[in-house]
């Protein structure tokens, strides 16, 4: 034992051994660095994509509360021209929930389209109005009044095309 111990001492592998330990406890901290910012880009791209994922949700529910929007002012324009009265504004105020609820999405709406969806709340309230004293009074708007009523809704049809489509184009 002593022999190894003389042999240690007398070529200086202490010392050898401190320099190599060094060296290795060097090498391991910038390995170690290099794996911390390697998960920290890797965290950092998770995230990216859990945000991204989240967003195309939010589209999709949006394209999904316009597909079911578009589908009720349809409904809507065929009860006027069969002046089924008393159902319309049911129908009105599901419209504008819907729209509420589009309006609320914000990240990929343009100004214009949160225009034309609260415009499109405030014609459908008073067109909901408009109905509801004609239904009081018991007596059914003029046909004018419906050719012009479907109107309105056509125009806001389009409007949610447009927004629809908009939302759709997003989604690549």
């Amino acid at each position: 034992m002593t022999n190894i111990i003389d042999y240690i001492v007398k070529n200086n592998l202490g010392d050898i051994a401190s320099v190599i330990g060094v060296i290795v406890a060097i090498i391991g901290f910038f390995v170690t660095i290099s794996n911390v910012v390697k998960s920290k880009n890797a965290a950092q791209k998770a995230e990216a994509a859990s945000y991204k994922i989240r967003e195309n949700i939010f589209r999709y529910d949006a394209i999904s509360e316009c597909a079911e929007a578009i589908s009720l002012l349809n409904e809507i324009k065929r009860l006027q021209r069969g002046n089924l009265w008393l159902i319309l504004p049911d129908r009105y105020s599901a419209v504008n929930r819907l729209l509420y609820s589009l309006k609320a999405f914000d990240s990929e709406l343009m100004k214009n389209h949160k225009m034309y969806i609260q415009n499109a709340i405030q014609q459908f309230v008073s067109l909901e109005e408009l109905v509801d004293r004609s239904i009081t009074r018991n007596k059914l708007p003029p046909s004018e009044s419906i050719v012009q009523i479907n109107k309105i809704v056509n125009q806001q049809l389009d409007k949610l095309y447009e927004i629809q489509s908009f939302l759709k184009h997003q989604m690549i």
